[in-house]
């Protein structure tokens, strides 16, 4: 997807007439849209969704994998939406923001609600084999 002309909405083309030296623009209306927008926006109704979307979510609220899936779900089936990427706001911070995160947590530390990246992280954090740097496998996944 392109996601250059993010809330562009003025699309179209432009006629100019060559005897006059004058244009006239004419906006297409059925154009594909795309948006990106924050999660909490949406859902606290400060961005208005329409059909024939192209759009990327941030999640920038702590949600686990299945809450974000239902989320999605129903915007899938409320609106006529042609692809729907959802972004974990994570992935989006400063990679050194993200590696401290990560170092916080311990393995002792155990929470039902961790989002898919938490857990994934977590995981990466453990390996322990010879001539496989941990904290790059991190680094790699969070550049995804």
């Amino acid at each position: 997807m392109d996601f250059g002309d993010v809330d562009d909405t003025d699309r179209g083309m432009m006629i100019l007439n060559l005897d006059t030296n004058k244009f006239h623009f004419i906006n297409w209306d059925q154009q594909p849209r795309y948006m990106r927008a924050n999660l909490s926006d949406i859902t606290a109704g400060k961005i208005k969704l329409c059909d024939k979307l192209h759009i990327e979510i941030i999640v920038d609220v702590d949600l686990t994998y299945s809450e974000v899936q239902t989320i999605k779900e129903h915007l899938l089936s409320t609106y006529d939406i042609r692809s729907l990427a959802m972004t974990d706001r994570k992935k989006l911070v400063s990679m050194g923001v993200l590696e401290k995160l990560a170092e916080e947590k311990t393995e002792d530390d155990v929470d039902v609600n961790e989002t898919t990246t938490d857990t994934v992280i977590n995981c990466l954090k453990t390996i322990d084999v010879a001539g496989i740097d941990a904290k790059k496998l991190t680094k790699i996944y969070l550049s995804l």
